[in-house]
């Protein structure tokens, strides 16, 4: 009984440890300001890990990784009330293309270290809701994991 009883709250431990928890009110606006988000319902951040953390090069041609995500994962998926955006977690391999507006670099490391930090990964897509729930994934997406994501968040 003693070990049912130590299980349990092992358990109830670990799953607070692990839950998810929204963004903060003050973290919340400031993305909103920095990345320029407005009315939209979602933030749509479309990740790039750090070259280091992946086994190619993934800032390589960057110009046509929104090319072909808008062709082949976006390309039939209703974005009308989605504020779609890149980031980048290296911001000088990508400073050609960061504009500040589409193209952004991830100021200090906030995207990276609270929901990208796996190692191993070249991307990741993370998805806000205005009110701060989100959704995330780490690694390659295709368009059924964006799907799921904005209908787990609707």
């Amino acid at each position: 009984m003693k070990n049912v009883y130590l299980l349990l709250v092992c358990f109830f431990v670990t799953n607070l440890t692990f839950s998810q928890i929204d963004i903060p009110n003050y973290q919340l606006q400031a993305l909103k300001e920095v990345y320029k988000w407005g009315n939209e319902k979602f933030l749509v951040i479309n990740f790039t890990q750090p070259k280091f953390n992946c086994h190619y090069d993934n800032y390589q041609k960057l110009n046509n990784k929104k090319k072909w995500l808008d062709d082949n994962v976006y390309n039939d998926i209703d974005m009308n009330d989605c504020r779609s955006i890149y980031v980048f977690s290296d911001k000088e391999a990508a400073k050609k293309i960061i504009d500040n507006n589409t193209y952004f670099e991830d100021y200090h490391n906030y995207f990276l270290n609270n929901f990208f930090n796996l190692k191993e990964n070249c991307y990741g897509l993370l998805i806000i809701r205005q009110d701060g729930k989100f959704s995330n994934l780490v690694g390659e997406y295709l368009k059924e994991d964006v799907k799921a994501m904005l209908d787990s968040l609707k």
